[in-house]
C-alpha cells in the first residue's frame, strides 16, 4: 500500500492565486500469483488509484493584449479522480502453436477498469458519470524460422457509461475507446548480410465514438509500416542505422477520438536514425 501526500503541485489561477490539493489518501494495489505447472503462470491484481484532476486552461494561462499588457486566464483544477482496476492474466511458457508451427509464449489476460467519464463536447470539458472498460487480451511472439521473428496481439474492449446526468447517456459506449485493436509484426534477418534486417507491421484499430451520446463516430482504420536496420562495428563502437516508413499506403484516417478530440493519422512518413554505443 502506498500513501500519497495529496499535494502534487501549485498552479496560478489569476496571476497571483495558488491552488493546492488538500485531500490526501491511499492508493492500494493488491496482487496474487499461482504457478500450477512449471510452464503456467497465473496472476491477478486489484488496484485503486487517485489521480490529479484535469487542469483546464493550462495551455493558455496567459495572453498579451494589443497594448502589451499581460492578462491571466483562469486555470481550474478539477477534483481528484479515483479509478479501480481489476486484472487477471495467464501465461503459458511455451506452447506449441499449430498455426505457425512454433514454440511460443502465449499471454492471455482479462481486465476491468472503472473510472470517471471525462470528455470535451461543444467546446466544454465535462466530467459526467462513470465509465467501465472491460476487455480481453491475447499476445503471442516467437521465431518460427531461424532469423524470422513474429509478434502479434489482439484486444477486444467493451465500454459502458452509467450515472450520467439524467441518465441520458447510460448504456452508451465511452468516448474514444475502440472496440478492438489488432497488430502483427515481423522482423527478418537478411541472409548473407550480417547485421541487416527488414521489418513490417500491420495495425488495425476499431471505430470510436466522438461524443457520449454516441451520435458521432470515426471508423476503423488500418496502417502498414516497413522498416530496415543495419548494425555494424566501427573503431570498436557498435553503430545501428535505421530507416522506417510509416503508413506506406498514405491512407487518410482519424487515429483517435480520445477525450472527445480528433487526432489525425500520420501521413506517409520516413524516419531515419543512427545510434552509437560507447
Amino acid at each position: 500500500m502506498r500513501e500519497h501526500d495529496g499535494a502534487p503541485g501549485a498552479y496560478a489561477t489569476l496571476g497571483d492565486g495558488v491552488t493546492y490539493y488538500e485531500a490526501a489518501g491511499p492508493a492500494e494495489q493488491i496482487a496474487i500469483g499461482h504457478d500450477p505447472r512449471p510452464f503456467v503462470i497465473v496472476r491477478g491484481q486489484f488496484g485503486r488509484q487517485r489521480d490529479r484532476g484535469d487542469l483546464i486552461g493550462a495551455d493558455r494561462s496567459a495572453y498579451e493584449d494589443g497594448v502589451g499588457i499581460a492578462h491571466f486566464i483562469p486555470v481550474f483544477l478539477l477534483p481528484i479522480l479515483i479509478s479501480h482496476v481489476f486484472a487477471a492474466w495467464i501465461v503459458f511458457l511455451p506452447v506449441f502453436l499449430i498455426v505457425v508451427a512454433i514454440y511460443s509464449p502465449l499471454f492471455f489476460g482479462v481486465y476491468r477498469i472503472e473510472q470517471p467519464s471525462s470528455y470535451t463536447q461543444d467546446g466544454i470539458f465535462r466530467v459526467d458519470g462513470q465509465q467501465t472498460n472491460k476487455g480481453v487480451e491475447l499476445n503471442v511472439y516467437g521465431e518460427p524460422l531461424d532469423g524470422l521473428r513474429l509478434l502479434s496481439g489482439a484486444t477486444l474492449m467493451k465500454t459502458e457509461l452509467e450515472g450520467s446526468s439524467n441518465g441520458v447517456n447510460d448504456g452508451n459506449r465511452a468516448v474514444g475507446v475502440p472496440r478492438f485493436q489488432f497488430n502483427l509484426g515481423a522482423d527478418w534477418d537478411i541472409p548473407g548480410l550480417e547485421g541487416a534486417a527488414l521489418s513490417a507491421r500491420m495495425l488495425r484499430t476499431g471505430g470510436q465514438y466522438l461524443n457520449a451520446a454516441n451520435t458521432q463516430s470515426i471508423p476503423a482504420w488500418n496502417r502498414f509500416d516497413l522498416g530496415s536496420r543495419y548494425a555494424f562495428k566501427l573503431d570498436e563502437k557498435q553503430i545501428t542505422l535505421r530507416a522506417n516508413l510509416e503508413n506506406v499506403a498514405n491512407e487518410a484516417y482519424w487515429a483517435s477520438a480520445n477525450g472527445g478530440y480528433l487526432t489525425q493519422g500520420t501521413p506517409r512518413t520516413l524516419k531515419v536514425s543512427a545510434t552509437v554505443d560507447f
